[in-house]
């Protein structure tokens, strides 16, 4: 691995597991560590990344349940990782669906899908460049492989797919 400092645009650089995270493009990557390292904030700039550089691409942003999800990395992704947040008119991304986004557009027609893996329909029938999974240590093996067929490459808008998370330590026989 090049371990050359990988940058966000904005200028925020990360090390160690983190830029390997970013820089990684295999079908399927994990950022593990102790809690409050930066992992989601790492995870959600380079899928915010991404879209950014891919027109058109398809993504998913996850976790155990929706309302998790809205109250922890949706409020990082738009506080903290959008330059601009998604209600003001200088921003290039707009959010669809209120106090409870169900996606984000990007200028160059990516689109960022949100929802929980309580209402897997939504979901695991879909076509996606990528998918992120927050908190991944809260959701069984069998899910994560079910996500898998969301990133075959069907979507065709990226020159690769990922399915990629997060994680905080669990038990030691975890499948993490």
């Amino acid at each position: 691995m090049n371990y050359a400092v990988y940058q966000v645009p904005d200028g925020i650089q990360f090390y160690g597991p983190a830029r390997d995270f970013w820089a990684y493009k295999g079908p399927e990557v994990m950022l593990s560590g102790p809690y409050e390292t930066g992992k989601t904030f790492a995870a959600l700039n380079k899928l915010h990344g991404l879209l950014c550089k891919y027109p058109n691409s398809r993504s998913l942003m996850t976790r155990d349940t929706y309302a998790d999800l809205i109250n922890t990395a949706v409020v990082t992704y738009e506080k903290k990782v959008l330059p601009v947040p998604p209600e003001d008119a200088k921003s290039g991304v707009r959010k669809f669906g209120g106090e409870k986004p169900q996606f984000y557009d990007y200028p160059n027609g990516s689109r960022l899908v949100i929802a929980g893996l309580d209402n897997p329909g939504k979901t695991l029938s879909a076509e996606y460049d990528y998918v992120y999974v927050n908190q991944a240590e809260k959701i069984p093996l069998a899910t994560w492989e079910t996500l898998t067929r969301a990133t075959t490459g069907r979507a065709g808008n990226a020159p690769y797919t990922q399915l990629m998370g997060d994680c905080n330590p669990d038990v030691p026989t975890h499948w993490i």
